[in-house]
């Protein structure tokens, strides 16, 4: 069997460029800075949910519900069922 190296090639692009992230301190700094995140703070801007709406309507407000209170079909995707 033989190996494309493409995908290696990349994967140590990959890990050269975390590497080099780390070694400046640029990684470090990112993940400390999502340290004081919590989820309550928020996942999504305004604008991405509703460029997301759509597509949750069509497709998973059929059995979770628009309002994400579920049905018969899907559980809840907000309150206290959910969390």
């Amino acid at each position: 069997m033989t190996r494309h190296p493409l995908p290696i090639a990349r994967a140590l692009v990959a890990g050269a460029g975390l590497w080099a992230l780390a070694i400046t301190g640029s990684f470090d700094g990112a993940v400390r800075a999502q340290e004081g995140r919590k989820i309550w703070d928020g996942v999504y801007t305004d604008a991405q949910a509703a460029r997301g709406r759509p597509a949750f309507e069509g497709s998973c407000g059929r059995c979770h519900n628009n309002e994400l209170i579920g049905s018969e079909r899907g559980p809840a995707l907000k309150g206290d069922g959910f969390i």
